[in-house]
């Protein structure tokens, strides 16, 4: 939606901000919660956690530069597209190994 919205010929920056303010602190809460909660067991347990971990830094890098494409009011696409593109390989890793490992471990 916020890609789309990006293409307009009049773009509606303010809603486009506040939607993606919204998405990045569910995405910042979620991911506190995997690097307190989740991935230290997995890396004890020797199942992955640390690549994880290294995808959620270049996420937040990638939610900076689309922060500041909105404020800007340009060059958002771009800064959508890649940020889109890492979260769904993220997401997609973590289907990979850590849905398997909580399914596996009951401790939550």
């Amino acid at each position: 939606m916020l890609r789309e919205a990006s293409a307009q010929t009049v773009p509606d920056w303010a809603r486009m901000r506040s939607v993606f303010g919204q998405l990045s602190g569910v995405l910042h809460s979620h991911h506190h919660i995997e690097e307190v909660m989740l991935f230290p067991r997995m890396v004890a347990a020797g199942v992955g956690g640390v690549e994880l971990s290294r995808e959620h830094e270049q996420l937040l890098a990638a939610m900076d530069l689309v922060r500041t494409a909105l404020g800007a009011k340009k060059g958002a696409n771009d800064a959508l597209v890649g940020f889109e593109r890492l979260l769904t390989d993220h997401l997609d890793a973590e289907e990979a190994v850590a849905i398997p490992y909580l399914l596996e471990n009951s401790w939550l």
